[in-house]
């Protein structure tokens, strides 16, 4: 009898094969003794992790895990996950959160200051700061080609080499940035004497800036401070930014605080907390902003749009008032020579007061509560993701039927595929933010997010999977039966994701887990067991 390959005893391991093959594996390990190696060296590893797992959860749940039946596991987890539920819903009805909804990526708000964060953030840096970031993009894109050739030149002298080797001295041939790199743990200062002929990228517990960079500014602080000169734009990644002095491009910010007191030439565009335009401030631009409140006493040139949860107005603004809010105060002796548009579920917290000209047509829309399940565009948008969701999943299932069909079956591995799954979904975030602190590290940033988004949509594909080969006992990938299972899969998925009152997001949260987890493990099976 031949032997079987190390993925079908990973599988056996993980308890994943169907008893009559499971039977066949156990016979031929009894009469082969380097095959029960491989498995043993399998069983040491999957004991090791679960072990760090389990020291994750808690020694005493762990305990617990080994002296419950599988079922009281999952009932306790679908209690928890449903009293989880139950309170982000009561807090969602509360009308003192609403304040707080551009920090949430699931309502209007929120998806809003993230795609108007990403658009203005590419389009509205200036020529000279997306040819930098172009030519980041080129040399980190051209560099890791040029690695994972030498690598491959390393271990198998073939046409892939060449090409590698191309583009090593199409890397090398590329310009150099201007970038001046200045660090420090402290506080990191460019004196008033002092002139920045490039982009400067700071990083330190306190940055101030006294003399002048002719050039832009990246700066990630837990303080930014600019009494002097920055000819280009300041990209801010820090708790507070405080400008008092000149900038000539535009200020983007991600803070919790951003207090502008001087002169802007071009827009300011801010995801922070709080925002205040001082008295005898002036942006020559727009300003475009999502946060908690905002106070704008100065001179805006351009127009203002707002997601937010307060807006007050008390200074000049040159062209329209566009926001989304909770509540809006204009005071005297605010100046409007556009129209002010206003989306908000209140109208009562739109207040006008004496003395303020609005030049153009107001415009106040009230948003009213309508529940989605009554809305046609719902089930349709419903119905395109469905369709697309099959369409990925049978091109996977056709193009790698024995991944899809045992990363399907790890779904069920239980503790070990939510703890992992749980890990990378709550980590990975966290870890593309901290990234992201760096130009350099900002395309990488970009690369992730994107890879945890494919990610995220793969695991909904095989939790899918899982439940309709669950269903259709026997079906198997590349087959009729295959293909409806998957489906009927998806229909249950898509039903339990939509439930209301705070139900669905306790299942999407539990699938995104236990597919992240299942994706994950068998992408490390794969990859250890890639031939050398």
């Amino acid at each position: 009898m031949s032997c079987f390959s190390e993925m079908t005893y990973a599988a056996l391991v993980d308890g994943e094969l169907p008893p009559e093959e499971s039977q066949r594996v156990r016979s031929h390990l009894l009469i082969c003794a380097p095959c029960r190696e491989v498995v043993a060296a399998l069983t040491a590893e999957n004991r090791m992790l679960m072990v760090t797992l389990a020291e994750a959860a808690g020694d005493e749940l762990a305990l617990a895990a080994r002296t419950r039946p599988a079922w009281v596991e999952l009932a306790i987890v679908a209690a928890v996950l449903l009293a989880i539920g139950a309170i982000l819903h009561w807090l969602n009805g509360q009308s003192t959160l609403d304040a707080m909804n551009w920090l949430n990526p699931f309502t209007p708000e929120g998806q809003n200051n993230l795609a108007f964060n990403l658009m203005f953030y590419l389009s509205h840096g200036g020529g000279t700061v997306l040819e930098h970031l172009a030519s980041t993009i080129g040399r980190l894109a051209l560099g890791l080609s040029a690695v994972v050739g030498f690598l491959v030149l390393l271990r198998n002298r073939r046409f892939r080499s060449g090409i590698s080797l191309v583009a090593l001295a199409f890397t090398l041939s590329l310009p150099g940035l201007a970038i001046e790199r200045r660090s420090s743990t402290g506080i990191l200062t460019v004196p008033q004497n002092e002139t920045v002929n490039d982009t400067l990228l700071a990083s330190a517990e306190q940055v101030e800036i006294e003399g002048v960079v002719k050039g832009d500014l990246f700066t990630a602080a837990r303080s930014v401070v600019v009494h002097g000169t920055v000819t280009g734009n300041i990209f801010a990644w820090s708790q507070t930014v405080d400008v008092d002095g000149s900038v000539g491009g535009s200020i983007f910010s991600w803070a919790q605080n951003a207090i502008i007191r001087g002169q802007v030439g071009h827009g300011v565009y801010s995801w922070v907390e709080f925002l205040r335009l001082e008295p005898g401030s002036q942006v020559a631009s727009d300003v475009i902003v999502g946060c908690q409140e905002a106070n704008l006493l100065g001179k805006v040139e351009g127009g203002v749009l707002a997601f937010a949860g307060r807006v007050n107005v008390h200074g000049d603004i040159g062209r329209n008032i566009l926001a989304r809010v909770g509540e809006i105060n204009l005071t005297s002796p605010a100046h409007v020579n556009g129209g002010l548009t206003v989306a908000i579920h209140d109208r009562r917290k739109v207040r006008v007061g004496e003395g303020v000209v609005i030049a153009g047509p107001t415009e106040i829309k009230v948003l009213s509560r309508v529940s989605r399940y009554s809305r046609p565009g719902f089930y349709i948008w419903r119905g395109i993701g469905l369709v697309g969701a099959f369409l990925v999943g049978w091109a996977a299932m056709y193009l790698f039927p024995g991944f899809f069909a045992t990363a399907a079956r790890a779904v069920g591995s239980g503790w070990r595929s939510f703890l992992l799954g749980f890990a990378i979904l709550v980590g990975t975030p966290v870890a593309i933010v901290l990234v992201a602190v760096s130009l350099i590290g900002l395309p990488l940033a970009f690369i992730s997010l994107g890879l945890y988004l494919i990610g995220l949509y793969l695991a909904v594909v095989f939790v899918a999977a899982f439940l309709g080969f669950i269903i259709f006992k026997g079906a198997q990938p590349r087959t009729g039966q295959g293909l409806l299972a998957y489906f009927v899969g998806l229909l249950i998925l898509t039903v339990l994701f939509h439930l209301p009152f705070g139900i669905g997001f306790v299942f999407e949260f539990l699938a995104f887990c236990l597919g992240l987890g299942a994706l994950i493990w068998h992408l490390y099976r794969a990859w250890r067991m890639a031939p050398a």
